[in-house]
């Protein structure tokens, strides 16, 4: 802009002038090139935009409607843990924007973190993004932007049968025979460790019993499995 010192300030101090652009509402698809002016001058003052043309390139808007698929990143979940299908609320979002980059889009991803040690249901608020074949993001506009994502935790468990014995002895004029109103308890592990137990070992030390006795005995955890399901029987 061009003019004396007080002009210029005023023109400053209020930001009254605008760049101007014809109706682009007027102009068809394709690359046009179009004249900037500046409006919105006081007398005396001159404005230029320099360059005083651009080119533009207009599209025709689409607008289609897809799923969201959710990647859930899992984070360091106990053993006996693993999280369940995903949920995601609206299943559906509307894509908008340019045709070319409309017709790009190959998914609209949903992506949530579970945090470590999580035990229950983990629900979050995550951004839709739309992305093409190479899971770039598109600027795209995605309504709604942010979704519900509901990941059910659940657990590995297995019932298993007591298998009782004894260990040391008095003497050879006793003998044993251990029995627990306790058939079978439930362990919570990895299944990869679930699947190769068959039993539960109970071992009984006899070296101090002389007559019928009663015992609660806290049961011992295989390698690799978090909990067991009575802690300890009689």
């Amino acid at each position: 802009i061009e003019g004396s010192s007080s002009s210029l300030l005023t023109v400053v101090g209020n930001g009254s002038y605008r760049v101007k652009t014809p109706n682009l509402n007027e102009l068809g698809s394709g690359k046009h090139t179009i004249l900037l002016q500046v409006t919105g001058l006081p007398p005396g003052v001159k404005g230029t935009v320099s360059p005083e043309t651009v080119e533009i390139v207009i599209e025709k808007k689409a607008t289609i409607e897809l799923p969201v698929s959710v990647n859930v990143n899992r984070g360091s979940l106990p053993g006996a843990y693993k999280n369940g299908q995903a949920m995601v609320n609206p299943a559906r979002v509307t894509i908008s924007g340019p045709e070319s980059l409309v017709n790009q889009v190959e998914n609209v991803l949903a992506t949530v973190t579970v945090p470590e040690s999580t035990k229950a249901d983990f629900t979050a608020s995550v951004v839709a993004q739309a992305i093409d074949a190479t899971g770039k993001p598109l600027a795209v506009k995605v309504e709604p932007d942010h979704v519900q994502v509901r990941i059910p935790i659940t657990t590995n468990s297995k019932k298993l049968p007591l298998v009782l014995t004894t260990t040391g002895s008095v003497g050879a004029q006793y003998t044993y025979q251990l029995k627990s109103d306790i058939k079978e308890v439930t362990i919570l592990g990895a299944q990869e460790i679930l699947d190769r137990l068959t039993a539960i070992p109970v071992v009984i030390d006899v070296s101090q019993i002389t007559k019928t006795t009663t015992q609660v005995v806290k049961l011992t955890l295989p390698t690799g499995v978090d909990s067991v399901n009575p802690e300890n029987i009689s």
